[in-house]
């Protein structure tokens, strides 16, 4: 099997768009620093304050607010870079597929993997869109993240399971973000991004963790 050619690829990914998850809104440093006086600690403390105040002890009361205060600035400016610094790492270790595109086998970025493209697959990869087994060797699958399952899953490409099966029984797929935990396998993408079964959850949720 052939897969796709290059300009067949180029036209898919226009069409559909890249191979990634929706992705969250990313908070703002005021949505951050807010965030840090959600501690029932915090609340005591500011209840402190408040009592102070109303007692005239107005030097106690000055105190616990600017330990709040400066508690609060710290804790924003390391949340802000720690988000800063993953984003930036996430983006250095770019994730790559093995495809057949004209004809050779070849690696690309999970990013620009198209619904038709021809997926190779083995033991330790983590499937980076929802593919039909087209060929497979012992193959499993660890897919607790979408079902619950503790135990990987064998999957086959010699039947054909409906879509309206349950995922568990969907055993010709292989679902984006599971990982294969032993075999090999070969298969065609037919959803990518937002489409996959985890790109739903994401867009149902409003984002995603991965």
């Amino acid at each position: 099997m052939p897969g796709l050619s290059q300009s067949q690829a180029e036209a898919l990914l226009a069409k559909h768009g890249a191979n990634r998850l929706p992705q969250p809104r990313e908070d703002g440093l005021l949505l951050i620093f807010l965030r840090q006086f959600k501690n029932p600690f915090i609340y005591v403390l500011l209840a402190a304050a408040l009592v102070s105040w109303f007692l005239n002890q107005y030097i106690n009361s000055y105190f616990i607010f600017a330990v709040l205060l400066l508690n609060a600035m710290i804790g924003s400016l390391q949340e802000y870079s720690a988000a800063r610094a993953a984003k930036a790492l996430k983006k250095m270790v770019p994730s790559f597929s093995t495809v057949i595109r004209d004809n050779r086998l070849q690696q690309i970025p999970n990013e620009q993997l198209v619904p038709s493209d021809l997926v190779e697959l083995v033991s330790g990869d983590k499937v980076p869109a929802d593919i039909r087994l087209t060929e497979s060797q012992q193959l499993s699958c660890d897919e607790s993240m979408l079902t619950g399952e503790s135990l990987p899953q064998e999957k086959q490409s010699t039947r054909s399971i409906p879509d309206s099966a349950t995922l568990i029984e969907r055993t010709d797929m292989l679902f984006a973000g599971t990982i294969v935990t032993r075999g090999r396998g070969r298969g065609i993408v037919e959803y990518t991004g937002s489409n996959t079964q985890i790109g739903q959850i994401a867009s149902e949720i409003g984002g995603t963790a991965n």
